[in-house]
């Protein structure tokens, strides 16, 4: 049992492969970067939602909205077609506190909002395996039966389920040096 290489976890992300890799490899060899490189990796936001997200701000600064009245604006954008808008005034001194649904939009002082529940729902049919490396990963990225024991204790402290096939692995994963050490 193995965790994926940093490689494979980019690739999952969308990134290009290689894309948190140091650009020195003498200063790479110097140094195991394989942490700082799964940070960077688990921090970042994958790139085809983004894209989604980009494509979605873009078409919409492309609408020209002063000339619309309130209610073509309102028939122009589906969820505000769906879902109750709310209308609040933006020229008062509270106007700083106004919160807002996940959906909206200000207009001569007003503020017009709704929530809003289109998401991206472009299926992507892929498999792990697309993005598994093809080579033999090094021996530092397969479980050891201590890193299993620690992980099961630690789902276990947590009060979390463990999916059953992967418990039932980091089990037989645990007990495999006690069983040779007898």
């Amino acid at each position: 049992m193995r965790r994926l290489i940093p490689t494979e976890s980019e690739r999952l992300q969308g990134f290009p492969v290689n894309w948190t890799s140091p650009t020195d490899p003498d200063e790479e060899s110097l140094y195991d970067f394989d942490s700082l490189r799964y940070h960077a990796i688990g921090n970042a936001v994958s790139v085809p939602v983004i894209e989604w997200i980009a494509k979605r701000i873009k078409s919409m600064l492309g609408v020209k909205s002063e000339n619309l009245s309130i209610s073509e604006i309102m028939f122009k954008y589906g969820d505000f077609r769906k879902n109750k808008p709310r209308q609040q005034n933006v020229q008062s001194e509270d106007h700083c506190r106004i919160k807002w649904n996940t959906g909206g939009i200000a207009i001569n002082g007003d503020a017009f909002d709704c929530r809003v529940f289109e998401a991206c729902n472009k299926t992507i049919k892929s498999n792990l395996i697309d993005f598994i490396s093809t080579s033999y990963p090094a021996k530092k990225y397969f479980l050891s039966s201590g890193a299993a024991r620690g992980i099961i204790r630690r789902a276990d402290g947590q009060n979390r389920k463990l999916f059953t096939p992967l418990r039932q692995s980091l089990e037989r994963l645990s007990e495999a040096d006690l069983v040779q050490a007898i």
